[in-house]
């Protein structure tokens, strides 16, 4: 973890802080967050070819009469986020010209093939439960950071990358949702804005019947 901190110009306790790890033990093919200071904080569209999911980390100059809420609104942020990623700022007295670490917005989007629910096969039903606000920003099973505002879930053994209709059983409401992280036992989990898109708060036992494509 030293070498990856110096490597990096971070210190051991802002790497550990980054990536929420209490120890000093490292796993071959872990991934971890770590700051990249550029020249200047490029936009989103730079970032076509090599970006990811999750955006892409920069040093961003505060511009005269931004305040921290402005940021959070510009690069879609909590202040959480922002403060694990400046530990040593005081997000309320930013100062124009000053330079803070930010996550720029993803340049890569994951399109909906489908137009409607067609051609589809019934798996039956299954009860719901929904992330946590505090899993935002965390690391899904493929790789992605949890965006409680994207269509997706987890299951414990659709293929990572289906996109599966799910329909409230109660309400008939139904989505489209990308599976790309994996969860213990049976049942779907899912992101905020999908759970209330199908109006499952409003139920005392969410549950949705999932159905997937039939492949010719």
């Amino acid at each position: 973890m030293y070498q990856i901190a110096r490597d990096h110009n971070m210190t051991v306790g802002q790497l550990r802080e980054l990536n929420n790890i209490s120890g000093s033990n490292l796993s071959i093919g872990q991934r971890l967050a770590v700051k990249k200071k550029v020249s200047a904080a490029p936009s989103v569209s730079e970032f076509s070819e090599e970006s990811s999911p999750q955006g892409v980390f920069s040093i961003y100059e505060v511009q005269q009469g931004e305040g921290l809420s402005g940021l959070l609104s510009k690069f879609k942020m909590t202040e959480q986020e922002f403060q694990s990623l400046n530990p040593e700022l005081q997000p309320n007295l930013l100062a124009e010209g000053q330079e803070v670490t930010v996550l720029l917005p993803p340049s890569r989007k994951y399109e909906n093939p489908y137009l409607q629910k067609a051609n589809l096969q019934d798996l039956g039903e299954v009860n719901v439960i929904k992330y946590e606000e505090s899993e935002v920003g965390e690391t899904t099973t493929n790789g992605e950071l949890y965006d409680q505002e994207a269509l997706t879930a987890a299951h414990s053994n659709i293929a990572l990358g289906s996109i599966i209709f799910v329909e409230n059983i109660q309400t008939g409401n139904g989505l489209y949702v990308r599976v790309n992280d994996r969860i213990t036992g049976a049942g779907l989990k899912l992101s905020g804005k999908a759970f209330s898109t199908l109006r499952l708060d409003e139920s005392d036992r969410p549950a949705v019947t999932i159905y997937t494509e039939i492949n010719d």
